[in-house]
């Protein structure tokens, strides 16, 4: 036991050193073992694709993929991104007046490839200047498909009506289109306009992007 001086500072004994190495590789244990189930829980990877497909996974397990900087979760069956992350995005403006039905005004691509079952958000913003004051519908269209996207080529697609407001009104409108995939491949995006009649559209900011969801 330890010998406590005149001075009030006890002397560690080798019985009590001894004591004090088990407590503590006691404890070193315990934290190693805490810290690994921690780990195990959130079952976060890291590595290039190729590694990513390689690898043996369970329902849960999360991938940092360095060859597309994106985070992915495995349902069981295939890893999917996780949501919330940027696949394409296009800011405009692009301009554009006197044209006719199905001109493109913007369109994306998704970078990567996307797993049949990924879930992706579209989102579409654009300001409408009206010189004529006649009513104009644009359409935001998606392809699961590495092509562009057109408005007669597509797998869905959302629509919104521009102002007949008198000439020159502008009007800002916002849509928000939800897919999932269901091949293996791309998804391209695009904003047209969907209207016969000339000199009514005039894009003077387009913005476009795709998110997994």
């Amino acid at each position: 036991m330890a010998v406590t001086p005149n001075f009030g500072m006890p002397i560690l004994t080798v019985a009590d050193n001894a004591k004090l190495d088990t407590l503590f590789n006691s404890m070193t244990s315990a934290l190693d073992t805490n810290l690994k189930t921690a780990l195990d829980i959130f079952a976060l990877r890291r590595g290039t694709t190729s590694q990513r497909t390689a690898s043996v996974a369970t329902a849960g397990d999360y991938w940092s993929d360095t060859t597309t900087d994106l985070l992915y979760r495995h349902n069981g069956t295939v890893w999917l991104i996780a949501p919330g992350q940027t696949l394409a995005s296009m800011v405009g403006p692009a301009a554009s007046s006197g044209v006719g039905a199905g001109a493109v005004i913007g369109s994306v691509i998704s970078t990567p490839t996307l797993a049949v079952g990924q879930k992706l958000k579209i989102f579409s913003r654009f300001s409408q200047y009206n010189p004529s004051g006649v009513t104009s519908v644009i359409d935001t269209s998606w392809r699961n498909n590495a092509a562009n996207v057109s408005d007669t080529q597509r797998d869905g697609r959302v629509q919104s009506r521009g102002s007949a407001a008198g000439a020159g009104f502008v009007v800002s409108t916002s849509n928000v289109a939800t897919y999932t995939a269901t091949t293996s491949a791309k998804v391209s995006a695009g904003i047209f306009l969907n209207d016969a009649a000339s000199g009514i559209f005039g894009a003077d900011g387009t913005y476009l992007w795709i998110e997994s969801a």
